[in-house]
């Protein structure tokens, strides 16, 4: 099997570009070279699934993910959160958890009367 030539770039630079340029070198360890055949490969999967749209942006790069959840999730976070502990305490037969929430853990019950137990003692 024959190797396939590989092209050459050359390409003048901004000095804002360059500097630019030498910290992804410094922070990666890359060559030069490298840094710019990922950024090709980033930037053309970018464009491939969507453009510039942010959220495609943010998607295609791995900063973004989501989930499925209740509606209120956001608004409503801790009684979701207790209700979840109070499940699993049920099911596993134990009020033992691991929280820094230490204001508030000592009002949560499980089986309506026992206390959890926070394991983190701050």
């Amino acid at each position: 099997m024959r190797n396939a030539r590989r092209g050459r770039l050359n390409a003048r630079l901004e000095p804002e570009l360059g500097k630019k340029l030498a910290s992804l070198r410094r922070r990666t360890g890359l060559g030069t070279s490298d840094v710019v055949r990922t950024s090709i490969e980033r930037y053309y999967e970018t464009v491939r699934v969507g453009g510039t749209d942010a959220r495609a942006v943010l998607e295609v790069t791995g900063f973004l993910a989501s989930g499925e959840g209740p509606a209120d999730l956001s608004e409503r976070y801790k009684e979701h959160l207790v209700e979840g502990l109070v499940i699993a305490a049920e099911q596993l037969g134990s009020g033992r958890v691991f929280s820094t929430d230490q204001r508030d853990f000592g009002a949560y019950r499980w089986k309506d009367r026992k206390p959890f137990q926070n394991l983190l003692r701050l």
